[in-house]
């Protein structure tokens, strides 16, 4: 088996499709879709009957299995155990979650779709082919980060806000009417075939438009997955033998704090301050030339559009100096972007213990001037090197994918949430900022898009980019040319 996680979506090739990009869009038109950062919210009683139907379609099928809600910011609404279950309570929360996550208004993500994206071949199985585009995103918004869309989830203790993300099927997007509102989540019937048709069952009632789901959306010339399961006939609610160990309640909050910044409508995780070598004025420059840049760039991962993002910037020391997201941007890149972020910066930095062991890996002398991008630490990440290219050993930082003990750098470091808190990202987005040849932090970018990520973050870090002669990009390593980043070939209007 092939896979992080062991486990293999199928995919479906498409005829014809735009590379990159979405199957929708060619500028900055919105389509009709809702771009102004309208949430669906869930009443108690909606996630009720969510649940509910999901159990009487489960015991109609001789099913026993753990339900859970989440809404668009990751909280757990309600948690269901049918009796005689043997679910396990995490995993249905973080498929709900993860569902939640993944989805906005303009594209609707199950953890089919996740573990499609993921995988350490993309379209996963198939020879030759590098990383999925989202290589190791199941290890963000862990249970141990410091950067949590509120932390008030109760099945893990309050300072947290999650238990990373999932990549198995299970989960169905919930949406009231346009407006995404978070997700639900099965586990327990012992087939992922089977908990995918309960949960379509559940989210009847609360159903994805058509033209934002997955299955609509084409990536680097991909169909992405969606659902396999088939779709259950409309389910009358009866009584089922089980209970709720937590809820049902409505929705917590609907986002953060908005503010506007170089005209462009935000919201605001965590505010503008100054770090050790940047003013608070240097950050919200940097913020406002990436948000403004992704107003501008076509979206991939989204029916049509401009992309949405979160831009964050952090210190030298890793500390987050600031972080924006516009208006229907896909949740989980608030944690990302600060990863991304953290990731560029300490291995840019010699002075860091990561730092020090890429100049190492590289034979660079220690201590040197070296700018490292997410997307060389995803380069050297892989189970090939260079990547794609079949019957060549793994990357240092990736894995022996024909041992099952072998890890990556990023999930041993996901244990702890090290360097810095919540981990490190393994694909493009995040770029280290210098000032007169000095790294003062890095800035990362986690949206509707890899590529579309590092144009934005190379945007942003204009005044502060890195000398062109220590930029990773100058390093042969095993014969192949390291990256520090690429733009695609028409960003969008300007």
């Amino acid at each position: 088996m092939r896979g992080v996680l062991g486990w293999i979506a199928a995919g479906v090739l498409a005829t014809s499709a735009f590379w990159g990009l979405s199957s929708c869009g060619s500028g900055n038109e919105s389509c009709g879709l809702d771009t102004a950062g309208n949430v669906g919210s869930l009443s108690a009683d909606d996630v009720q009957q969510a649940v509910l139907r999901a159990a009487s379609h489960a015991a109609d099928i001789g099913a026993a299995v753990t339900i859970a809600v989440a809404d668009r910011q990751g909280d757990a609404l309600a948690i269901f155990e049918m009796s005689g279950s043997s679910g396990n309570r995490a995993v249905a929360y973080t498929n709900a979650r993860t569902a939640a996550f993944f989805s906005t208004n303009g594209n609707a993500f199950t953890t089919r779709t996740a573990a499609f994206i993921i995988q350490d071949e993309y379209p996963p199985g198939v020879p030759n082919t590098p990383a999925g585009p989202l290589f190791g995103v199941q290890f963000s918004s862990l249970s141990c980060s410091d950067v949590q869309t509120r932390g008030a989830g109760q099945l893990v203790p309050a300072a947290s806000g999650g238990t990373g993300l999932s990549a198995f099927p299970g989960s169905v997007p919930l949406y009231q009417g346009a407006f995404a509102a978070g997700g639900l989540g099965v586990n327990g019937s012992g087939d992922p075939l089977i908990d995918e048709e309960i949960a379509i069952a559940g989210g009847q009632g609360f159903d994805v438009p058509s033209g934002v789901r997955g299955d609509h959306i084409f990536l680097d010339g991909f169909r992405l997955a969606f659902l396999e399961a088939p779709t259950p006939p409309p389910v009358t609610i009866h009584d089922v033998a089980g209970r709720f160990a937590q809820g049902p309640s409505g929705t917590q909050s609907t986002g953060f704090p908005r503010d506007v910044t170089n005209g462009v409508a935000v919201e605001r995780p965590i505010g503008t301050r100054a770090g050790s070598a940047l003013g608070a004025a240097d950050v919200e420059q940097i913020l406002g030339n990436g948000a403004q840049r992704g107003e501008g760039t076509r979206a991939a991962i989204r029916e049509c559009g401009p992309m949405k993002m979160s831009v964050a910037v952090v210190d030298v020391n890793g500390a987050v100096l600031g972080v924006v997201r516009t208006l229907d941007a896909p949740v989980f890149g608030f944690d990302v972007a600060v990863q991304k972020a953290r990731t560029a910066v300490a291995f840019s930095n010699p002075a860091h213990a990561l730092g020090e062991q890429v100049r190492s890996v590289l034979a660079q002398p220690s201590g040197s001037a070296l700018a490292v991008s997410t997307r060389a630490i995803g380069f050297l990440s892989q189970i090939h090197y260079p990547p794609a290219v079949e019957g060549t050993g793994p990357g240092p930082f990736g894995r022996n994918p024909d041992d099952p003990a072998s890890q990556t750098l990023q999930m041993r470091l996901s244990r702890s949430c090290a360097p810095f808190g919540n981990g490190i990202t393994i694909f493009p987005g995040g770029l280290p900022l210098y000032r007169n040849g000095a790294l003062v932090g890095a800035i990362g970018v986690s949206g509707d898009g890899i590529d579309q990520d590092e144009i934005v973050a190379e945007a942003g870090s204009a005044g502060f980019e890195a000398p062109g002669e220590i930029r990773s990009d100058q390093i042969v390593f095993r014969g192949a040319r390291l990256p520090y980043f690429k733009e695609p070939r028409n960003p969008g209007r300007q």
